[in-house]
């Protein structure tokens, strides 16, 4: 017995020592607690929370604002989505904890995301063992409910997703031996029977422990139809692989679209022969001169090989980008004339599938687009392709054709590539809108096309109307509703969404790109942009926080409700502090993170969980306390430069569809930080690809924001009375702010964030309770960067495992105050472990975080 005794210290010493040899130097151990249930603490602010959820009435839209009905004022909303996976491993006791969590952290809104799921049992509410998608499991419905009614007790509104990943199976309507799934779920009779089917079910059901419906509870926000769908998004190469059942449904709805505009076959051909050209001279040449770019990443490179009239070209496309522009046939040095139409032609194969787009741009800087942007689908099969475009922002003597390949890894070939003024049509060839037989043409001339883009659009916004009157009308819904976010279909989507009571949008930054397979994470095949946000601040570059900005409407609210900076990345203590800050600036209203972490399906709440795991991350959920303070209660001013865009009544056949060349058209600069900006709901008296500024400067402008970089260093500030964020490279770097100063050593990265808070409405001199929240950068033990520190080359465990590492500390903080205060270090569930010195000289307290406090949360308060 004493000798085994003996064996289990030493086994007990060796694993410790095996522990502390695996914590590599200036790290330290951060496990969060999934149950964490120190309630009372510095970082708990769900006081927040008015409980019941629904207890102001229900959340309605006045004035361009959420506001509950009740007392009529206006509520912010900062949370989490949570997947099928999240929300059915939690027995009874866990989703209590896990609701006062959050309820804990400042959340005060969860978003139901994928309890459709249609790849594991375990995950998704669909029971499986009865035919078709459309039933539920008891159990995971009774455990959907008893969560549902706990967010609601803790203060957590809700929304209710319908549709993200249900395919409709056979037993629903399907065709026999298919699953359908995106994008005919938004024309086939079978797919919107079953998710008007599926919503009956899901919002009439009565939860036994709320007593009432989530079609009535006031709890509910809004009801979300159709997660990132469209039938506009990317391209219309989906139309050639339809089913012939669903081909022969959505040709008869074209027929009648057609018919309703046209009214004859006669009307149609003279519209679709208008401005046709006959064959003419190709401003391409069989010895046409080609251009490669990212050229490593071809090889047998044959130009102008095939026989025949037109250009030619085939090689060898080594390997597939994360975008297909990346890898680009070129020819250049054209002269196309603005106004003018053209017609594309050739014939392309490939060995094996891929997808490929070809536009037409400037073959020099700014590269802009000259009116040709189509994507198609290749494969072994040669076949013949026909696009039909206006020019347009052209410049002689250098204007390219290229073709994008990067998705279309393999030897591709293109062959008879012509470009001939003028619009081609080769008539109806007796087909009718009697017989319903007008194909929807997959290529053709510009009449042509604009008519099949308009009547996608017709046909997403007739999606829209036909379950939104369903909710409305049949199952009496009470909340707020949207369809799908709104730059999916691009400016089509100020159509589709007119009836829909706010804008909601997605958007990540450093989302991981792809060379091999969709989300295939194997060592090479993956990457990820693994840099802060903030420079894009100061450049107007493309940032995730950018691409918000041009979506929100006057008279709208506008709902983030997905964002993140997928892990691993070295930047995402930034996230919080900047999204908020932002966020409050442009008055955003809702902000949703994605998503909830496992800790049970995934392995324990020790290391983070997967990519987009927020509740194990100490660097995201460690800084939404602070967050919902500064956010939820608005301590920061909106922008005092208001910027509103007026659009032509039918945008989306101008700008290619898409909101950022509408803004660029504008000419207006949009500086987030300053400007704030939305598009008004009035559109211009124009059917023209024009747009109408307007800009207003406020008398007295807010306390600043401030973005700048000091050489490879980039720095992100902002000061409110009662709040003060920095977020940056301060490691071996002081920042100050309004009395706030930060003076770190070096750490892994040097780049942090720290934002400073009161928890009492007060000023920050004046507070009694001040919570700082200050860290660098988290990982997963054992994960393996490559020397970019843009992907791991883990073989197993992308992600590494637990527990969580830190970056380590050691920095002097110095605070403005107006008496003595008292500082303690406190662990991740916001317990005391440990009082500061701290000295109070002339108006500041001056205190030092150090690496032993393992902490990112620091309390200051009043003795």
């Amino acid at each position: 017995m004493r000798q085994l005794f003996t064996c289990g210290i030493l086994l007990c010493a060796a694993q410790l020592a095996l522990n502390a040899a695996a914590v590599p130097e200036g790290y330290y151990p951060f496990p969060l607690k999934w149950d964490d249930n120190q309630f009372g603490t510095a970082t708990d602010v769900s006081f927040l929370n008015h409980k019941p959820a629904g207890a102001h009435g229900r959340v309605i839209v006045k004035d361009g604002r959420f506001r509950t009905s009740g007392n009529n004022e206006p509520i912010r909303f900062l949370g989490i989505g949570i997947g099928g996976d999240g929300v059915f491993e939690l027995d009874r006791d866990a989703a209590e904890k896990v609701a006062a969590r959050l309820a804990k952290n400042g959340v005060n809104i969860v978003r139901f995301h994928n309890l459709d799921g249609s790849d594991r049992d375990r995950d998704t509410l669909i029971d499986f063992s009865r035919p078709g998608s459309c039933h539920f499991n008891p159990e995971h419905l009774d455990r959907l409910d008893y969560f549902i009614a706990q967010l609601k007790k803790q203060g957590i509104y809700l929304v209710m997703g319908l549709k993200v990943n249900r395919t409709l199976l056979p037993a629903d309507g399907a065709p026999a031996g298919t699953r359908l799934g995106k994008r005919t779920d938004r024309f086939a009779k079978a797919w919107i029977d079953s998710q008007k089917q599926w919503a009956r079910r899901l919002l009439t059901h009565v939860n036994p422990y709320t007593g009432t419906t989530l079609a009535d509870d006031p709890a509910v926000v809004s009801v979300e139809l159709n997660n990132e769908s469209s039938l506009l998004f990317e391209n219309l190469n989906w139309i050639a692989g339809l089913h012939p059942e669903l081909l022969r449904e959505l040709t008869g709805l074209w027929n009648d679209w057609l018919l309703e505009k046209y009214g004859s076959d006669r009307t149609l051909e003279a519209a679709w022969s208008k401005g046709a050209a006959s064959a003419g001279n190709s401003l391409l040449r069989s010895a046409s001169r080609w251009h490669f770019e990212h050229q490593e990443n071809l090889k047998e490179i044959c130009p102008n090989s095939a026989a025949g009239s037109g250009a030619s070209v085939e090689t060898v496309v080594l390997s597939r980008n994360d975008q297909d522009w990346k890898t680009q046939l070129q020819l250049p040095g054209l002269t196309l004339e603005d106004g003018c139409d053209y017609t594309l032609e050739f014939e392309a194969s490939a060995d094996r599938p891929g997808n490929v787009r070809v536009v037409s741009s400037l073959d020099k800087s700014d590269w802009r687009n000259c009116g040709l942007d189509e994507a198609f689908h290749i494969g072994p099969e040669p076949r013949k392709f026909r696009f039909c475009f206006t020019a347009g922002n052209t410049e002689r003597g250098h204007v390219r054709i290229s073709f994008g390949v990067g998705h279309a890894p393999g030897r591709v070939r293109f062959s008879g590539i012509t470009l001939v003024p003028g619009a081609r049509f080769d008539g109806l060839h007796g087909k009718s809108l009697a017989a319903k037989s007008v194909s929807l043409p997959l290529s053709g001339n510009a009449a042509q096309l604009r008519d099949r883009f308009e009547f996608m659009v017709d046909l997403d916004r007739r999606y829209a109307d036909i379950m939104l009157d369903f909710l409305r009308n049949e199952l009496k819904l009470q909340s707020l509703a949207v369809d799908t976010q709104i730059d999916w279909g691009g400016l089509s989507g100020l159509k589709r969404e007119e009836r829909m009571d706010y804008v909601d949008v997605h958007a990540y930054w450093g989302h991981p790109e792809f060379t091999g397979g969709s989300w295939e994470f194997k060592p090479g095949k993956w990457k990820i942009h693994n840099a802060p946000q903030s420079p894009r601040l100061i450049t107007g570059e493309w940032c995730a926080l950018e691409q918000f900005s041009r979506y929100k409407q006057t008279g709208k609210p506008l709902s983030v409700s997905e964002h993140d900076y997928p892990y691993p990345n070295d930047y995402a203590v930034e996230m919080m502090p900047l999204l908020v800050s932002i966020a409050l600036r442009q008055e955003w209203d809702m902000l949703h993170l994605f998503i909830h972490g496992t800790f049970k399906s995934r392995g324990n709440s020790e290391g983070i969980s997967h990519m987009f795991d927020q509740t194990n991350h100490p660097g995201k959920i460690g800084f939404f306390p602070a967050a919902a303070l500064i956010f939820r209660q608005g301590m920061f001013e909106p922008a005092g430069r208001r910027i509103e865009m007026r659009l032509p009544r039918k945008p989306w056949l101008h700008f290619n569809n898409r909101f950022d060349r509408a803004w660029a058209v504008s000419g207006v600069r949009r500086n987030l930080l300053d400007s704030r900006c939305s598009i008004s709901p009035m559109p211009l008296d124009t059917d023209e690809g024009a747009v109408a500024v307007t800009v207003e400067a406020a008398e007295n402008a807010p306390q600043p924001m401030r973005a700048w970089q000091e050489g490879e260093r980039t720095f992100f500030t902002a000061l409110a009375d009662r709040c003060a964020v920095i977020t940056g490279h301060f490691g071996g770097h002081p920042v100050e702010l309004g009395g706030f100063r930060i003076d770190a050593g070096t750490f892994p990265g040097n780049f942090g964030a720290a934002v400073l808070v009161a928890r009492d409405g007060k000023a920050l001199a004046e507070s009694s309770e001040l919570l700082l929240t200050i860290a660098g950068r988290f990982e997963n033990s054992g994960v393996i960067w490559n020397d970019e520190r843009s992907s791991t080359l883990n073989e197993t465990n992308t992600w590494g495992r637990p527990p969580v590492l830190a970056a380590a500390l050691n920095a002097a903080v110095e605070l403005p105050a107006d008496a003595p205060r008292k500082v303690y270090a406190l662990d991740s569930t916001g317990r005391r472990t440990a009082e500061l010195p701290a000295e109070f000289r002339d108006g500041k307290l001056r205190f030092r975080i150090l690496p032993e406090h393992r902490a990112m949360h620091y309390e200051v308060k009043k003795p």
